[in-house]
């Protein structure tokens, strides 16, 4: 019974495709243009699948060209900065360079602070320094144990007092010659530095 409904399937349908090819051969108009639709629908949509894939692989390579700009600016930006640094500074150099930098304590015939005696450069004399002087000197006298050397109140005051004495020779540096101001410059720094060092119990920086 169900293979004999199966065999009136396919005949109709048989009948059907023979019915559809005579009529599209007999230029049906109906059928040809449902039949050139049908090609055309699929020309478009292969057409509209290629211009997918083609968007998608320039959107690919514009990808692939940023990163490779950065990377390229990223390495051009490295070896610029290497250029500027120059060559690497070895460790001796370097040491050299802060032992130039850090200053020189004051001799025994600059200043003598056990008595307090301080023998100012000429710059440091004018009249306009008399102020700093007076309070660098009292501070050096109020120095002990438990008030001096790097970290404490004296030395910040005097770091503090020394700073403004170099300040105002900057707008004195007219007044001096080349010498004498950098004889002013070097004495103050060593002020400064002198600062870091504590007072003993027999009241003497040590050294």
């Amino acid at each position: 019974m169900i293979k004999r409904s199966w065999l009136h399937v396919f005949s109709a349908l048989f009948v059907f495709v023979a019915l559809l090819g005579n009529r599209v051969r007999a230029g049906d108009p109906t059928l040809a243009d449902l039949v050139r639709a049908g090609g055309e629908a699929h020309h478009y949509h292969a057409q509209a699948s290629l211009t997918a894939e083609d968007a998608v692989g320039r959107k690919f390579d514009n990808m692939v060209k940023r990163v490779e700009t950065f990377f390229l600016l990223r390495r051009m930006n490295a070896e610029y900065r290497a250029a500027e640094r120059g060559p690497a500074t070895s460790r001796e150099a370097l040491e050299r360079y802060n032992r130039q930098r850090t200053p020189e304590r004051l001799a025994s015939h600059e200043v003598t602070l056990t008595n307090g005696e301080f023998r100012w450069p000429f710059a440091l004399r004018e009249s306009e320094f008399t102020g700093l002087r007076m309070r660098i000197e009292s501070l050096f006298a109020e120095r002990d144990p438990e008030n001096s050397g790097l970290g404490s109140d004296n030395h910040h005051e005097i770091k503090r007092a020394s700073n403004e004495m170099r300040e105002m020779l900057k707008h004195l540096i007219d007044r001096f010659d080349t010498y004498e101001y950098l004889t002013a410059v070097r004495y103050v720094r060593g002020l400064g530095y002198e600062a870091r060092f504590p007072v003993s119990s027999e009241g003497v920086a040590s050294r």
